[in-house]
C-alpha cells in the first residue's frame, strides 16, 4: 500500500496482510521518518471515532514538525498557520462547490489548500512578512469552483494603473 506523507513529501510503502487488512483491528498508517499518524484502516465506525478524538488542527501538525529546520521563515509559517486555523475555526474557509472540508498540504514555503470535491487549489505563501499581513487582514478563503487562487504580496498588493488620459472635444 502506498501512503501520502505530509511531512516528507512522499509516499511510503507499507505491507499490510490481507488477513490483518480485512480483520477487526484498526490499522494505524504512521510516518517512519516523523512519526506523524497519516490515516487508518478498519470499520468506518472505528476510524470515524478514532478520528474525531484526535486534534487534527494545524497547530497540532507545527508541534509535531520540526519547523525551525523545515521551513524558509520558520517564524512567517507558524503565525501564517494560526491565522488560517483561526479563519477555518470562524467557518471563513470554503470552497464555492461547498465542501467545507478543505485539505492542507505544507510546503517550505506556501500552504496548498485543496477541495477534494471539485480540484480547487488555492496557494498561500509564508514566507516574508508581506505574506503575514495578506492573511493577517482576511477573514474568509473561498476556493474558486474546478478553479485555482493565489494568496500572497504580490497577488493582493493594489496595482499601479496609469490614469485614464482626457480626450478634448474638439469644437469645429
Amino acid at each position: 500500500m502506498q501512503i501520502p506523507c505530509v511531512f516528507c513529501e512522499t509516499k511510503h510503502i507499507r505491507e499490510i496482510s490481507g488477513v490483518r487488512l480485512w480483520g477487526q483491528e484498526t490499522i494505524c498508517l504512521t510516518c517512519p521518518e516523523s512519526g506523524l499518524e497519516l490515516g487508518f484502516i478498519g470499520r468506518a465506525e472505528d476510524v470515524e471515532a478514532l478520528a474525531e478524538s484526535l486534534d487534527t488542527g494545524l497547530e497540532t501538525l507545527m508541534d509535531e514538525l520540526v519547523y525551525d529546520e523545515y521551513f524558509n521563515n520558520p517564524r512567517v509559517m507558524h503565525q501564517v498557520m494560526q491565522c488560517l486555523q483561526e479563519i477555518a475555526d470562524n467557518g471563513g474557509l470554503y470552497c464555492q462547490c461547498g465542501n467545507t472540508r478543505i485539505e492542507v498540504d505544507v510546503f517550505l514555503d506556501r500552504l496548498e489548500l485543496h477541495c477534494k470535491e471539485c480540484d480547487s487549489i488555492n496557494i498561500v505563501y509564508a514566507e516574508t512578512e508581506e505574506d503575514l499581513k495578506v492573511i493577517q487582514q482576511v477573514d474568509t478563503i473561498e476556493l474558486a469552483q474546478h478553479g485555482f487562487k493565489c494568496l500572497d504580496s504580490f497577488s493582493n498588493t493594489p496595482k499601479l494603473t496609469k490614469k485614464a488620459r482626457r480626450r478634448r472635444n474638439k469644437q469645429s
